[in-house]
């Protein structure tokens, strides 16, 4: 009696069990599914926008735009290239109450170049400021001591790709010292593709990386979820197994060759 009890139990648990793991299967696959349904439109914008930043140091998609922006007023040379975050820029008219400007395009580091008594102790006429070239010594003590220095290169040596480094495009703008306000060409995407990539480099300074998180939570619950969609008996399963490693060594050979 007591072999047939053991035996019963041990049938009886073993039916309990295998009805817990089907349990579990459906609902990830339910999750996984209804998941899948919601970031639809998620995973289309950022698969898109990921393609597209592929190609963000060419002028693929760009074309030049004239935007418009409100600053505070008396913004010297260094200050205005800060806020806009651009390089080079040049008051052609400093004394005048709408400023021409120009600027070099090209990739800004943030907050512009590094700031040095020579650009940043000045106002907008031109003129040394000495509590700004103080602030600017400052600075650029507290900086890392390779952070804007440019390597010259030796005339006609090339660049990556064997090509000679191409000279930067000169943009031109206005700025109004008493109003702030900046009106100034610049070379960008279409508003919807600027916002779709901003989405997709969204930082902890933007209220949208709590977003980008989700999304990189939810993908990894995708790969957590697939081996679940199957129960390890099935040849769909075992035949998955092999593009799963197949997968992983391509990884490695992506990463590491």
């Amino acid at each position: 009696m007591t072999f047939v009890a053991l035996l019963f139990f041990h049938f009886k648990n073993k039916r309990t069990m295998a009805k817990k793991k089907e349990t579990l299967n459906n609902q990830m696959r339910i999750w996984h599914r209804y998941l899948g349904f919601f970031l639809a439109g998620i995973m289309a914008i950022y698969s898109i926008s990921g393609i597209i930043l592929i190609f963000r140091q060419t002028d693929f998609l760009k074309s030049v735009y004239q935007d418009k922006k409100t600053l505070k007023p008396e913004l010297a040379e260094f200050d205005l290239q800060k806020e806009l975050r651009i390089n080079q820029v040049k008051f052609e008219n400093p004394e005048s109450e709408v400023i021409n400007f120009t600027y070099a395009e090209g990739r800004a580091q943030p907050g512009g170049t590094p700031p040095n008594a020579e650009n940043k102790g000045r106002n907008r006429e031109g003129k040394m400021d000495s509590a700004k070239v103080s602030e600017a010594k400052s600075e650029r003590e507290n900086m890392p001591r390779n952070m804007g220095e440019r390597k010259e290169r030796p005339e006609g040596e090339k660049g990556k790709g064997g090509e000679a480094p191409k000279p930067p495009v000169i943009r031109k703008g206005t700025y109004n010292a008493k109003t702030g306000e900046v009106n100034y060409e610049v070379k960008r995407y279409p508003t919807v593709i600027e916002k779709m990539t901003h989405l997709h480099k969204a930082t902890t300074k933007d209220p949208l990386y709590w977003l980008n998180i989700f999304f990189g939570v939810s993908l990894f619950f995708f790969v957590i979820s697939s081996f679940f969609m199957f129960m390890p008996g099935n040849n769909i399963f075992k035949k998955g197994m092999y593009y799963t490693l197949a997968g992983i060594v391509l990884t490695l050979i992506m990463l590491f060759v």
